[in-house]
């Protein structure tokens, strides 16, 4: 699940959805690789390359 400010945005199954999802929500991070690299996402159970169903 994505969250932002603790509010539920979508889901993501990939580094791509993230950056899908940051932009809907009027995030604009970039391309995948600023987000893998941001210090401003947190990452639980995993990391912007581990990504389980």
């Amino acid at each position: 699940m994505v969250h932002i400010h603790k509010e539920a945005v979508g889901r993501a199954f990939g580094v791509w959805d993230m950056v899908v999802s940051l932009q809907r929500a009027g995030l604009d991070m970039g391309e995948e690789g600023l987000i893998a690299a941001s210090d401003l996402i947190e990452w639980i159970g995993g990391g912007p390359t581990v990504w389980e169903p």
